[in-house]
């Protein structure tokens, strides 16, 4: 966050499929630190299984085949 304090939008990504337990703790320390230190930015925790998630529903995108 020091060396980009622009960014408004971050995504935490994961190459293995995160556990239920793995994701809530996850996502309660993310909560706690944009609570904390970053109450304007938005984080998002992709494991491998909501990355091929995010990228099935957005095929039909051309905006998003090309980013990706």
């Amino acid at each position: 966050m020091d060396l980009h304090p622009q960014v408004k939008h971050a995504w935490l990504l994961s190459s293995r499929e995160a556990s239920p337990s793995a994701t809530t703790a996850t996502e309660n320390l993310v909560a706690e630190f944009t609570a904390r230190c970053a109450p304007s930015k938005v984080f998002e925790i992709l494991d491998a299984r909501m990355i091929a998630e995010r990228i099935h529903e957005n095929l039909a995108s051309e905006r998003t085949v090309r980013s990706l």
